[in-house]
């Protein structure tokens, strides 16, 4: 804009007020009206971010002092959501920036301890890997998402607020279900797993007598209707088994098991995509007669490691392969053979088996990064009594916990870095012939046990599915029994889920089809229940 002065008697002093005058009134006109409108914040919806407040996916756990929440974003741009959680009467506010939302139109769950928080709260929300619920105290969540450029006005302003009321006594949240796979003939479920999907994947066999086993991988929701399933190998065989099955960080599945062939048998890996596409298989020891793996695990090299055995006399074996499934070293003990292998903190190995041929033993085996020994305890010898070893974890203590079974019964044992006994706890009271295949560590330092019961007078017959949650001492805490002691119901794999309860995995015939055994998957919540 260009002003010209020429009429006399307007002074130049006039001419620069009135140019002041002009200059003050622009700067306003920008200052109230243009920056406001270029800085104004995006008008979100009221479905920006929505909390889920069904499946168990939002809690909070008085025990523990855990709270999650599940939120679902739709496709309006957002920088971030600021969570508040409003518990008796204190606040505990987050944030989540851009960077760890949902995608648009997606789902993500997260999970705080409170505890962590101390008078000044802070800290960081990241997706849930653990927890427990079970209800507990009444809460609000408090969400606010903010647009871009509000992120300076995240500690006021509105947003809905969305209240759940726990019920210690009524989980009713949490997702439970029983359900079984297979038809009129034997069919039988060995491992499994939580999906990233919160579904489950797991591994067995469907039997038909005419043309003998297919081994598949079966996938459900996080309800436990089936999605897909993927069978594997030739049916006309009755040797072909996958034992075991773990989630690989790219989303699909690591497999391991048995590959008959003409009366011999071999160690079997698979790797398959999310869906159950097998992307290769990799075959092991088909010039030892009898070979077959029980266990896979990938490790911290995105490599794997298996853990079976070989020969016909039952030598211990266990294996270690690249990415892509190709060896880079196998190490064979002659004293037994192994039911599982972990990868252990110090990038070693901790195995568990038996001298399944020879005196039926259980063994407990650590190695370096290189499937050296480092030591091993025959577990007879530290209990005497003679035992069957299934599984072994390491705890986040460092130390080893090992399930099995004795003379007496199911037990658990706690083992040192050394080895050596810390403390064992037998469970043969009133179950003598009882064992536990499968135990994981819970997300309070307890531990959680999955096997079969038996009130008979054998190991073969009248059992049922035992489930029994311990404190981190081996005391026991609460137990559930599965089936009807007249059938042949057996756990084989257990597992704490991100809500807090457990999946297992194993075979039923109570409530198998026409008096058969089928493949059996069953939810329950914190305590056991299914409900």
């Amino acid at each position: 804009m260009v002003i010209v002065f020429m009429k006399k008697g307007i002074s130049a002093i006039v001419a620069i007020v009135l140019m002041i005058l002009i200059v003050i009134v622009g700067i306003g006109i920008i200052w109230g009206v243009v920056l406001p409108f270029l800085n104004q914040d995006v008008e979100l919806s009221d479905s920006a971010v929505t909390v889920d407040t069904d499946g168990g996916y939002t809690f909070y756990d008085e025990a523990t002092e855990i709270a999650c929440v599940q939120i679902t974003r739709n496709e309006e741009v957002i920088d971030g959501v600021k969570i508040i959680f409003v518990i008796t009467g204190e606040s505990y506010p987050l944030t989540i920036n851009s960077s760890d939302l949902p995608e648009p139109n997606g789902q993500k769950r997260y999970c705080v301890n409170l505890s962590s928080f101390g008078d000044s709260p802070s800290g960081n929300l990241v997706p849930i890997v653990g927890g427990s619920s079970g209800g507990g105290s009444p809460f609000d969540i408090i969400v606010r998402p903010f647009a871009p450029k509000a992120l300076e006005s995240l500690t006021s302003g509105g947003g809905k607020i969305y209240r759940v009321d726990g019920d210690p006594d009524i989980p009713a949240t949490v997702i439970t279900f029983m359900k079984t796979f297979g038809g009129e003939n034997y069919d039988w479920g060995d491992s499994g797993q939580q999906a990233s999907d919160d579904g489950y994947v797991f591994t067995g066999f469907f039997s038909y007598w005419e043309d003998g086993i297919k081994p598949f991988l079966l996938k459900t929701n996080s309800a436990g209707d089936e999605e897909w399933n993927t069978t594997f190998g030739d049916a006309t065989t009755s040797q072909n088994r996958l034992n075991s099955v773990q989630n690989t960080s790219d989303g699909g599945y690591i497999i391991a098991g048995i590959k008959a062939d003409s009366g011999s048998s071999a160690g079997w890996l698979i790797k398959t995509n999310s869906t159950g596409d097998e992307e290769w298989s990799r075959v092991f020891g088909e010039n030892v007669y009898y070979a077959h793996f029980n266990s896979v695990q990938q490790t911290s090299d995105g490599g794997y490691i298996l853990a079976g055995l070989r020969g016909t006399r039952g030598d211990g074996w266990f294996l270690k392969t690249n990415s892509t499934g190709h060896e880079e070293w196998n190490k064979t003990f002659d004293y037994g053979f192994f039911n599982s292998v972990q990868q252990t903190s110090d990038g070693g190995y901790i195995l568990s088996g038996y001298d399944g041929f020879r005196s039926s033993d259980g063994r407990v085996v650590k190695t370096n990064s290189t499937g050296h020994e480092e030591w091993n305890v025959k577990v007879s010898d530290i209990l005497g009594v003679t035992s069957i070893v299934f599984s072994v974890i390491q705890a986040e203590d460092g130390m080893f916990v090992v399930v099995g079974r004795t003379a007496n019964g199911a037990v658990l044992i706690k083992l040192n870095s050394s080895g050596d006994k810390i403390w064992n706890t037998a469970f043969g009271d009133s179950n003598k012939y009882s064992s536990f295949f499968s135990v994981q560590q819970t997300s309070d330092g307890g531990y959680i046990l999955a096997g079969d019961g038996n009130e008979g007078d054998d190991w073969v017959d009248n059992k049922n599915g035992l489930l029994l949650k311990t404190n981190s001492t081996g005391h026991e805490e609460w137990s559930a029994t599965f089936g009807d002691i007249d059938g042949n119901d057996i756990f084989r794999f257990v597992q704490q889920t991100s809500d807090g309860g457990y999946i297992l995995v194993g075979t039923t015939s109570t409530y198998g089809v026409g008096g058969s055994s089928d493949a059996w998957l069953i939810k329950t919540n914190s305590t056991g229940d299914v409900v």
